[in-house]
């Protein structure tokens, strides 16, 4: 990831010696709504004031398919995963918990609230899918993602990013 303001003089170069480079891939914006993962820190937030009873059909795990489907249906569709911020599409679990882990030097487990918490702090930089058209394939059909807190996004900071990645 790679950060260059505004007004910065930028020239065109070649990759490093020894390394192919990908072929260009034109890529354009389209604005559209996202939602957190049904394992999400923020979502098991936004629903904890929720009476008991939908706690207890958010908490069978039987109910995540046809809940997320339904989900699925109402938002718009846009074509691959690749995204600039909003929430991450995660193939595996929920990506914030994975750069909370890497954050906390996997001295927490998961499923301990110290992760949760930690997992809250962090937001959606870019997600970049597996993706034909440009040769790139991350581990099969795997997706990419970069993380950030807030504050450090606030701030330029964009050493404070943190990776992880998912395949199915």
């Amino acid at each position: 990831m790679v950060y260059i303001p505004a007004g910065t003089p930028v020239s065109e170069r070649n990759g490093p010696a020894g390394i192919e480079p990908y072929s260009l891939v034109e890529l354009a914006g389209e604005l559209f709504t996202t939602g957190p993962a049904w394992d999400s820190p923020v979502f098991r937030e936004a629903i904890a004031h929720l009476d008991d009873d939908i706690h207890a059909f958010m908490s069978d795990s039987s109910n995540q398919k046809s809940f997320g489907e339904a989900l699925w249906d109402l938002m718009p569709k846009a074509p691959g995963r690749h995204r600039i911020s909003g929430h991450a599409d995660p193939i595996q679990e929920a990506v914030e918990l994975d750069v909370a882990h890497t954050r906390l030097d996997g001295a927490v487990p998961y499923g301990n609230p110290a992760l949760r918490e930690e997992a809250l702090r962090w937001t959606l930089l870019a997600q970049f899918d597996s993706d034909e058209q440009a040769g790139m394939r991350w581990g099969g059909a795997g997706c990419l993602y970069w993380l950030m807190r807030p504050h450090d996004l606030a701030t330029r900071r964009f050493d404070a990013a943190l990776f992880t990645w998912q395949r199915d």
